[in-house]
């Protein structure tokens, strides 16, 4: 598959991602704000990362304008987190620290199979 369609479906997944925010219409406050929070704090740690050239995206769109791939930076980032909140909302102590690798496992894997197999991301130094 091409880089850029994928990209493309990467963030169709992404925009229809943000039913999830709206799941739970009493907690709608506290998932915007889960979603804000890791925008910004993606946005404020990728800018030091990107420079430093740990990792790169060399398929992004508007690539003159930003260096990273906002698609994963505002869309699906974030949205995973929300996810996570919601899925680990009313679960008990053990329980959401253990769902913590099962969704840090199925993201790396997926970052994986991107890096190997196509150019929407690349990690130079390891």
């Amino acid at each position: 598959m091409r880089d850029r369609p994928l990209l493309n479906i990467i963030t169709l997944i992404g925009v229809r991602g943000w039913a999830f925010l709206f799941r739970r219409k009493g907690d709608l406050k506290d998932w915007f704000i889960i979603y804000l929070f890791k925008t910004l704090v993606s946005t404020l740690i990728d800018g030091p990362v990107i420079k430093k050239k740990y990792v790169q995206y060399p398929k992004r769109y508007f690539p003159t304008l930003f260096d990273s791939n906002i698609a994963f930076l505002y869309l699906l980032f974030p949205l995973s987190c929300v996810i996570y909140n919601q899925f680990t909302y009313k679960m008990n102590p053990l329980k959401t620290f253990l769902s913590v690798f099962l969704f840090s496992a199925s993201i790396a894997l997926v970052e994986n199979r991107l890096e190997k197999n196509t150019n929407l991301v690349r990690l130079p130094k390891g």
